[in-house]
């Protein structure tokens, strides 16, 4: 989550007397008060007053002045157009709003200052340029507009042309907000979750039904009939901004129709306690989306993280997954084909989304034609695989089979009418070639104008006879010839020359071929230069025109992610589970996809595997046992193995046969929020809240330490109530993950309940963590033997020893506390203190023979005190 600066305090200064060029900037401030505008002025973008100020200090340049106004210096700094992109990308790292300010006219020959205009806005949700965005995440602009009692919300990536909208209640946004993670958000504070308001854009445009509906159907060039008009509202928000921010342009965008209904619910906590797509660091690495992902282009790393963040619940879609990465584990020669020639497709989505906002350019159409030829290298793999399976009697993957259809049907679409071979200099020449006889004509006397010229020279060499005859470009005169002056005294009887200058050593000189050639060459410039711009023009407008690349662009992200799994699976042994739509959760020689992960990648493979057995019968786990010793670890693999089932991708596991969950809830660790004045136990009591109010009987429920932020008989009371809840009322799947021992006796009572705990071995008087689960449960939970660990004073551990012995002895309330007794009397291991103290502060380095002695001599005193 990229967090939005707030507002300007944007100051404005007195404008009296102003320059022509600095009164355009007073207009044109006003006009984006929160944006930093980027001024041009030649070439570079130049910042003036809090602008200046802001930005030097954000990009850690120089700040310095220009002019006066009202006899103050006009602070300034400023960034080279050339390198603007870089500038760009670290102040939308930081949240800003940028306004580019252009010249509409060139400044040749005009007075007075250009005319500028803002032509864009740049804004955390509106990137378009490659350099600015991330190639693996998606950039999302959301929406958000009440009515009536419901939300609607929108949101899209204008990068890709992707645009999605939903119906939802202020309950569920949290929920919605955390799994997009938007970079902007329009939204009025009101409705907006505290957590997200960083996001917010300080412009929230409210079009009315009507003009949304309008800005609907032109984005997506059909009328579209939503069925809610929150929806439409929101929409209609979005694309307003959009408008305004492209200085008046609206994309063209696709809307993608995913049933919201089936997606495995998650609130943000969970996705938190979980790390899915960012550690708790807030990056990728050591996250689920880390440990998983083997994709090759960015549009698949992309998908990837859709599909881990918005896990199915439809038993088909994952089936469907299922069966075609297995397919193509199957085949690891097909696999490898189809990763090698994916690897050198170029990024589809990406390229057309900026093709369709008018920033492509012939690298663009390239890159397009490039992707459409790769098409047929990644069909080839696929109608191999398919035909071996329809050989054996096998009906053919619909998902294999879709994709197929998808690619194949659509790449010869417009791969024929782009060249097949390109100039190696694409600012200079041209991308066209061999499609239209007119740009091929003058292309052919652009590029053999040198020896259009020397044959003509080769010509007049001869008709005037002399062989030292010349013809050059002059910088004034355009192509001249010339002549030594000791010669031009043989031809100045020859007909069709015409005298242009002359100097001592030399006569230059024009005639009517070479001012016809020369007209020839310079119009052919010209002409092919508006030529090629209309080709191209039209070559982009089919391009933003056909739907079909959107259909070929996500079937090759879909391919990709289909043998990321494969790939997942033959490289890390990990199983296909099977699905169903009881509530079960069956795991054997299940491990931590991240922890292995990062064990693998220090060299060590030391995870130990461990069984889950959640059943109908036995469907609610209470897991007791020291810290230290796995607990969190089980249950995050736990959550997480059905997170990837549902996701559709292989399970670190042996065997695995999972019931859907419609919802997974995970309360694992402790945190606060000093901002918010919340205390951990007041988060954790509001995170149990949450499961105990929106958990169903189809819910994964893996919960950790409920109870422990408070007074010992407060906490067993809430988490006894809790487990009661979890088992008879909800009636749903879970890990009770508990240092109350108190809580197995709830077995008897509660017959869904089974005890497990983690298993340790005592060697020598020292503690042995094993890893493992097994059946049973523990009465001791070795906090002590951890704070030892950890590193407590060995004098701190044998008091708490000594205490928790009298507190074993006489259960509080019946005896006094060992914490009020009169402890002040030296004993035997207060004197053992003392002297372990005394003897620690030595240092023998450093003792000279007399203070060895004296030292001797102390440590005698305190032996005898």
């Amino acid at each position: 989550m990229k967090p939005l600066k707030p507002k300007l305090n944007y100051q404005r200064p007195i404008r009296d007397n102003a320059t022509p060029a600095m009164s355009q900037w007073f207009d044109l401030k006003e006009q984006e008060p929160n944006a930093l505008l980027f001024f041009r002025m030649g070439d570079f973008y130049e910042l003036f007053f809090d602008d200046a100020h802001t930005a030097a200090a954000a990009l850690d340049i120089a700040l310095t002045t220009r002019g006066e106004q009202q006899g103050s210096p006009i602070p300034m700094c400023g960034v080279p157009v050339r390198a603007a992109d870089s500038y760009l990308a670290r102040l939308i790292k930081q949240g800003f709003r940028i306004a580019i300010v252009e010249q509409e006219i060139s400044p040749i020959g005009t007075k007075g200052p250009m005319p500028r205009k803002i032509v864009r806005i740049v804004t955390p949700g509106t990137i378009l340029e490659e350099e600015l965005l991330d190639s693996e995440e998606p950039n999302l602009l959301l929406s958000i507009r009440s009515y009536r009692n419901h939300l609607g919300v929108a949101w899209c990536d204008i990068s890709t042309g992707s645009f999605e909208t939903k119906s939802i209640s202020q309950e569920s946004l949290p929920e919605l907000l955390s799994r997009l993670s938007p970079s902007e958000i329009l939204s009025e504070s009101s409705i907006l979750p505290t957590e997200f308001s960083d996001l917010s854009a300080p412009v929230f445009p409210t079009p009315d039904l009507k003009t949304s509906e309008k800005l609907l159907s032109e984005a997506v060039g059909k009328k579209i009939e939503l069925k809610n008009k929150e929806e439409i509202l929101a929409s209609g928000s979005l694309l307003h901004y959009l408008r305004k921010t492209q200085a008046g342009a609206l994309p063209l965008l696709h809307i993608l129709d995913h049933d919201e209904r089936s997606i495995l619910g998650m609130d943000g906590p969970t996705r938190q306690n979980l790390e899915i797509v960012k550690s708790r660091r807030g990056e990728k690495k050591y996250s689920l989306l880390w440990a998983i992902d083997r994709n090759v282009t960015p549009a698949g790393k992309r998908l990837l993280k859709s599909w881990i963040s918005a896990p199915s619940c439809c038993l088909n879609i994952i089936e469907d997954r299922q069966s075609a990465w297995e397919l193509l584990s199957l085949n690891n020669f097909a696999l490898q084909q189809l990763q090698n020639t994916l690897r050198q497709i170029p990024d589809m989505a990406r390229i057309l989304g900026r093709i369709r906002n008018q920033k492509g350019n012939s690298k663009s159409i390239i890159e397009t034609r490039n992707a459409l030829i790769g098409c047929d290298e990644i069909t080839l793999p696929l109608q191999t695989i398919l035909t071996e399976q329809k050989e054996k009697n096998i009906p053919p993957n619909p998902f294999l089979s879709k994709i197929l259809g998808s690619i194949y049907a659509r790449a010869d679409q417009l791969k024929d009418k782009l060249v097949a071979a390109f100039p190696p200099n694409l600012n200079n020449e041209s991308i066209i070639d061999g499609f239209d006889s007119k740009l091929d004509q003058l292309r052919y006397i652009q590029r053999n104008s040198k020896a259009m010229i020397l044959s003509l020279e080769k010509n007049l060499k001869e008709k005037l006879e002399t062989s030292s005859l010349k013809i050059k470009h002059h910088s004034q005169l355009g192509f001249i010839i010339e002549i030594p002056s000791a010669q031009a005294a043989k031809i100045k009887t020859k007909e069709g020359l015409i005298l242009r200058q002359g100097t001592a050593n030399l006569k230059r000189y024009s005639c009517i071929e070479l001012e016809e050639l020369s007209v020839t060459i310079k119009n052919a410039e010209e002409e092919a230069e508006i030529e090629e711009k209309r080709i191209l023009e039209m070559f982009t407008n089919l391009i933003s025109e056909t739907s079909e690349l959107d259909e070929i662009s996500q079937a090759l992200a879909e391919i990709d992610v289909l043998c990321s799994c494969a790939t997942l699976k033959n490289e890390k042994g990990w199983c296909r589970p099977i699905l169903t739509e009881t509530p079960e959760c069956h795991l054997s020689g299940s491990w931590h996809p991240i922890v292995a992960t990062a064990l693998k990648e220090q060299g060590k493979n030391s995870f130990i595997p461990n069984d889950c057995e959640l059943f109908p019968a036995k469907r609610l786990m209470l897991l007791t046992g020291p810290n230290m010793a796995g607990k969190s670890t089980f249950l995050r693999q736990t959550a997480l193995a059905v997170i990837l089932a549902q996701a559709g991708f292989p399970v670190p596991a042996k065997k695995a046969k999972i019931g859907i969950a419609d919802r997974i809830f995970s309360r694992i660790g402790a945190s606060d929020d000093l901002a918010r004045g919340q205390s951990t136990f007041m988060i954790e009591m509001e995170e149990t809240a949450a499961i105990l109010t929106q958990a169903t009987e189809k819910s994964l429920i893996v919960v950790d330490e409920i109870g422990r932020g408070t007074a010992t008989s407060d906490g067993i009371s809430i988490a006894w109530a809790t487990l009661e809840a979890l088992h008879s009322k909800i009636k749903c799947r879970g890990i009770f993950a508990s240092h109350f021992h108190e809580l197995a006796n709830l077995s008897e009572s509660l017959p869904a309940l089974s005890l497990y705990t983690m298993a340790t071995r005592e060697w020598n008087g020292e503690l042995i963590f094993l890893h493992e689960i097994k059946p049973g449960v523990t009465f001791e939970s070795w906090g002590i033997h951890v704070a030892a660990i950890a590193g407590i004073p060995q004098s701190i551990i044998k008091r708490a020893k000594e205490i928790r012995k009298k507190l074993e002895d006489h259960p509080q309330g019946k005896t006094q506390l060992p914490l009020f007794e009169n402890i002040s009397q030296p004993t035997i291991e207060t004197k053992n203190d003392k002297l372990l103290e005394y003897i620690q502060k030595i240092d023998p380095d450093t003792l000279t023979p007399r203070q060895a002695h004296e030292l001797l001599y102390e440590l005698k005193t305190i032996l005898e005190d």
